[in-house]
């Protein structure tokens, strides 16, 4: 049974509207197939028949006979759908929807319970000291910042992106990662999808943070589903699409050229009339007006882009146009049109890549007909290339306060046949154009947070007087420990418990617990397997201010070591060591 008290229950049964026998927009069949999908339980089991049998019924039987991680677990998948399918746009709805997040945060990171007496006088359970050698990971050292760690948690990441960026086509996906080449710790974190970490150093100081993936397959429903799964896994504070567009013959840009989103024209809803016409459900809208004023201020920074569009910078050579008839097709006016704007660009010297900002026409289909893009053209006249992504991005980032830009590269001319090396050359200046954008420093370079939190409170008992919070600022900690100098142990009389930040509690219940000296005899550790999180704290009720704390994930890394003066004022210091416990024969605990 989880641990749901009323009050929760209630707030959980408003978010969900459980009024009626509803759980949102569900029908019997949706919402058995999400069930099953979320935690393998099939909700139409008779386990589940709870009074009138309606959903919400289920539910609240599923909350009476589940344990908290299984059902923490649904009510996470199920907030993520409510977001998703209806935004929270008032500030209620939004401290509602913050609170169930957190209830559901508290659920997931449960294990078999430990009650912790009030008064800290019960029985504690031990562990051999081979149990803990086994989680403690070596000794305890300062641990270096994020950006250097070996490996990236896909939950220290989180908010720390400044900018995702998608890439569709394999040619488009190795042109931006050899933009970007200097990595994140081992350069990849994986949560719905693999992103590539990388780190770009920006001039005059700082650095962005940049997560680099790849759709599956091409299409607006894919990119949808690529830059959800971004947006909930990362938190960027930007997306980008870079790769490779089809242009509209045109006097101002031609093949290689750069075009940068100023408006997303969506065509993926058709229907086809009788006779084989067809119309269309004209979707998207224009861009962020962040993005949109970056689109619109790009010719200020000229002097800042540099020789983006030098050979140098490019590294692969300008291909030649063929000028045969049979690289032409559409009627003989689109012809016509094709081949004089493309002499045009290419029947004298010849000239580097240039950008514009521009509309974007996008739809599910591999544009090659000129009849297609004729209609779009009288719909909206002010397109200037088509690609089959950008609609779904804009989609994803609808009504988030993430702006996003497409950046692509012209590959070929609508009426002007593809050819492979155009391709790859537009894949190059589509990614050397982002990169020098992005040194232009778009966007303020974050101050790093710091890696974690500590603040003293009055102690909400009668027998403490203190109380320490500790939480990351980023990431879970699990299992999480605190430890003291143990010759300090009687005179601080230390008590631990988890709560919300902020707020200490007088009381409260550890998971998977235990408290052990170390084999120096040096330090008193007290560990649990409930998770702190930039939500969830831990607290050490204290009568005394020890000199020293260390605290962190008990199997690894982060750790750190404070010291606090007898006021709790906290000042970091360096590296420690905390040997296992020290009870060599002590049997585990079963």
């Amino acid at each position: 049974m989880a641990d749901l008290t009323f009050i929760e229950k209630m707030k959980l049964e408003k978010l969900l509207e459980m009024g009626g026998g509803y759980v949102l927009d569900f029908s019997n069949r949706t919402l058995e197939e999400f069930v099953l999908q979320s935690v393998h339980k099939k909700i139409y089991d008779d386990a589940y028949n709870y009074a009138s049998g309606s959903k919400a019924n289920r539910i609240r039987a599923f909350w009476d006979r589940e344990p908290n991680p299984v059902v923490g677990k649904l009510i996470a998948d199920l907030l993520e759908y409510r977001e998703f399918s209806r935004p929270n746009r008032d500030e209620e709805s939004k401290r509602l929807y913050d609170d169930c997040r957190r209830i559901a945060e508290r659920l997931s990171s449960s294990r078999a319970a430990v009650q912790v007496a009030a008064t800290n006088t019960d029985p504690v359970p031990q562990r051999s000291s081979a149990w803990v050698r086994e989680r403690a990971g070596g000794p305890l050292e300062l641990q270096r910042p994020w950006r250097n760690a070996p490996s990236m948690n896909i939950a220290e990441v989180k908010g720390r992106v400044d900018f995702g960026i998608l890439t569709i086509r394999e040619d488009e996906f190795r042109a931006v990662l050899r933009r970007f080449p200097d990595k994140l710790g081992d350069g990849r974190a994986q949560g719905r999808r693999i992103y590539n970490l990388r780190s770009l150093a920006l001039p005059g100081g700082g650095a962005y943070t940049l997560a680099i993936s790849r759709c599956v397959e091409q299409g607006n429903g894919e990119a949808l589903a690529m830059a959800r799964d971004l947006l909930e896994d990362l938190a960027p504070r930007w997306l980008l699409v870079v790769g490779i567009a089809g242009g509209m013959p045109s006097s101002e840009i031609t093949l290689g050229d750069i075009v940068v989103s100023t408006r997303i024209l969506d065509f993926s809803v058709e229907a086809v009339l009788e006779g084989g016409a067809f119309e269309h459900a004209i979707t998207g809208g224009p861009v962020h007006h962040a993005a949109a004023a970056l689109a619109a201020n790009l010719p200020a920074l000229d002097d800042e882009l540099g020789a983006w569009n030098s050979p140098e910078s490019i590294g692969t050579p300008r291909p030649p146009v063929d000028f045969a008839p049979g690289n032409f097709y559409g009627d003989e006016a689109w012809q016509k049109n094709v081949r004089e704007s493309l002499k045009l660009h290419f029947g004298g010297t010849p000239r580097p890549p240039r950008f514009t900002a521009g509309a974007l026409a996008s739809s599910d289909r591999l544009v090659k007909d000129t009849g297609r893009t004729k209609p779009w053209l009288l719909a909206a006249r002010q397109i200037v290339a088509v690609e089959m992504e950008s609609g779904g991005v804009h989609r994803a980032t609808n009504g988030r306060d993430v702006p996003f830009l497409a950046i692509r590269g012209l590959s070929d001319v609508v009426g002007f046949k593809r050819d492979e090396a155009w391709t790859r050359y537009a894949c190059e200046t589509a990614a050397v154009f982002a990169q020098a954008l992005l040194l232009t420093r778009p966007i303020a370079v974050r101050q790093e947070a710091p890696p974690y939190e500590i603040r003293v409170h009055d102690s909400p008992r009668s027998d403490r007087r203190h109380a320490i919070e500790v939480r990351p600022c980023a990431g879970v900690w699990s299992p999480f420990f605190f430890a003291i100098p143990i010759a300090e142990q009687e005179a601080v009389s230390p008590m631990v418990f988890t709560g919300v930040q902020g707020r200490p509690p007088a009381a409260g219940a550890l998971h998977g617990t235990s408290e052990e000296p170390s084999l120096d005899g040096k330090w008193w550790l007290r560990y649990a397997e409930d998770a702190a999180t930039p939500l969830m704290s831990y607290y050490l009720l204290c009568n005394h201010f020890p000199t020293k704390i260390a605290f962190g994930v008990l199997n690894g890394k982060p750790q750190y070591e404070v010291g606090l003066d007898v006021r709790g004022r906290i000042a970091e210091i360096g590296a420690s060591e905390v040997a296992p416990p020290r009870d060599e024969e002590r049997a585990p605990d079963e």
